[in-house]
C-alpha cells in the first residue's frame, strides 16, 4: 500500500535535496531529448513567443530544450516552489533570454500579468489533486493566442516505483483530454514518445484557448 501524498512542504524538501544532481539524472533517462521532441512536434510553427514561462521548471530542462529549437524569447520566467531547483535552473539558463526571471511559487499562485505567450509545464500536474483546476490555473496566465505544452505522467507499472519516492499521480491521455475540455480549453494535438523511459511514463499535450490556424509540422527555427 502506498503512503498518502506528502504535504507540499515535505515534497519541496525532497526536490531541494535532489536538485544538485537533477539535470544529470533527467539527461541519463532521456527526458530533455523527449522535451525537445515535444516542442518540435507541438509548438505552432508560426508562433512568436516573446514571453515564455517554465512552470515547475526543476533544473530547467524543459526551458533549455525550448531554447535549443526555438528563437530566443524576450523574457524567460522560471517558476518552481523548490528553492534549490530554482537556483539550479537559474544558473544553467543565465543569459538565455534578454531577461531571465526566477519565481519561487506553486501553480495556484502564479501571476497572471504580464501574460505569457508560451507556458511549458512538465510533470507538475502529477502533483495536483484536481487536473481541471491545475489546467485552469495555467491558462490564467496565457495571452489570448498563447499556448501551453503540458507533459503528464501516464499509467505504467514502472511509475509505481517512481511513486514510492515522489507520490505523484498518473493520468491516462483520455483523462487529461477530458480535463482540458472541462477547463474550457482545446487540445489541437497530443503525442506519446518513441523511446526510453519517456515512452513508458509520459504523454505530451498542446493546449490553447481556441483551435489555432497555425501548422504544427517541422516547428524548428
Amino acid at each position: 500500500m502506498f503512503n498518502a501524498t506528502p504535504r507540499p512542504r515535505d515534497l519541496h524538501a525532497r526536490y531541494n535535496a535532489a536538485a544538485a544532481g537533477w539535470h544529470r539524472k533527467m539527461d541519463s533517462l532521456g527526458y530533455p531529448a523527449a522535451y525537445a521532441t515535444a516542442i518540435a512536434r507541438l509548438c505552432p510553427q508560426g508562433m512568436t513567443a516573446h514571453r515564455v514561462m517554465d512552470i515547475g521548471c526543476g533544473a530547467g530542462d524543459f526551458a533549455a530544450a525550448y531554447l535549443k529549437t526555438r528563437p530566443r524569447p524576450d523574457v524567460l520566467t522560471l517558476a518552481d516552489p523548490a528553492a534549490a531547483m530554482l537556483h539550479e535552473a537559474g544558473v544553467r539558463l543565465r543569459g538565455a533570454a534578454d531577461q531571465v526571471l526566477l519565481l519561487q511559487t506553486a501553480i495556484d499562485d502564479l501571476p497572471t500579468h504580464p501574460s505569457q505567450d508560451l507556458i511549458l509545464c512538465a510533470h507538475v500536474i502529477d502533483h495536483c489533486p484536481d487536473p481541471v483546476h491545475a489546467i485552469r490555473a495555467l491558462a490564467r496566465g496565457l495571452t489570448p493566442n498563447g499556448a501551453i505544452i503540458l507533459i503528464a505522467t501516464k499509467p505504467h507499472w514502472c511509475n509505481r516505483l517512481i511513486h514510492m519516492i515522489w507520490r505523484h499521480r498518473s493520468h491516462t491521455p483520455a483523462r487529461i483530454l477530458q480535463a482540458i475540455a472541462a477547463a474550457g480549453l482545446v487540445c489541437p494535438r497530443d503525442m506519446g514518445f518513441a523511446s526510453g523511459p519517456p515512452r513508458r511514463t509520459s504523454h505530451a499535450y498542446l493546449i490553447t484557448r481556441t483551435q489555432p490556424e497555425m501548422d504544427y509540422a517541422d516547428c524548428h527555427r
